[in-house]
C-alpha cells in the first residue's frame, strides 16, 4: 500500500484503528532508532578499539611490560 493509499484511508477508520495505526507507526520509528544508535556504538568502539592497538603496541609506556615477556612469572 502506497502511503497516499493510506493517508486517504485513514478518516474512514475509526478513532481506535488510527490510534493503533499511529501506535504501531511510533513503535517501530522507536525501534529503528534503537537499532541506528546501538549501530553507531558499535561502530565507534570498534574505532576505539583499532585506535588503541596502535596505542598498545608502540606506547613505550604501554609496552613497558612486554619486555617480561616469555619470562616465567612465579620463580
Amino acid at each position: 500500500m502506497e502511503t497516499t493509499e493510506i493517508i486517504k484511508a485513514l478518516p474512514t477508520l475509526s478513532i481506535d484503528e488510527r490510534l493503533s495505526i499511529a501506535t504501531i507507526a511510533l513503535n517501530s520509528i522507536e525501534a529503528q532508532k534503537q537499532v541506528m544508535t546501538d549501530r553507531q556504538v558499535e561502530q565507534q568502539l570498534r574505532v576505539a578499539a583499532n585506535l588503541a592497538i596502535d596505542d598498545y603496541t608502540h606506547d613505550p609506556d604501554l609496552t613497558i611490560f612486554t619486555n617480561l615477556d616469555g619470562e616465567d612469572f612465579l620463580e
